[in-house]
């Protein structure tokens, strides 16, 4: 015997709509949440490393705007397929009332 997996469409959807927003959020929240982060080069002194380090933390603040770009694609991403899923299980239970009610079976 397989068990039965059950969804509401109607919450996946409302998850969906959930993630795009926090996808959204995370993107029109960055440009502010950088401002707390940038230093300018000036910060980094002038000893023989500071051109180093100063290269450095470009490098660093380049990789972390790049993984919240990787994280925002994600959750674009989850938001579509759970979308698909609220559709399909609409679609599945939409189906199944049509064959209920075509063989007389309430729905």
């Amino acid at each position: 015997m397989t068990d039965e997996v059950r969804a509401d469409p109607v919450e996946l959807a409302v998850l969906s709509q959930a993630v795009l927003m926090v996808a959204y959020r995370v993107r029109s929240e960055l440009p502010r949440g950088w401002s707390g982060v940038l230093v300018p080069s000036s910060a980094f002194g002038n000893t023989n490393a500071a051109e180093s380090l100063a290269v450095d933390y470009g490098d660093a603040i380049e990789t972390a705007g790049r993984a919240v770009e990787d994280l925002t694609g994600v959750l674009d991403g989850d938001a579509d397929r759970l979308l698909r899923i609220a559709f399909a299980y609409k679609q599945t239970d939409d189906e199944e009332m049509e064959r209920h009610e075509s063989v007389g079976l309430p729905g």
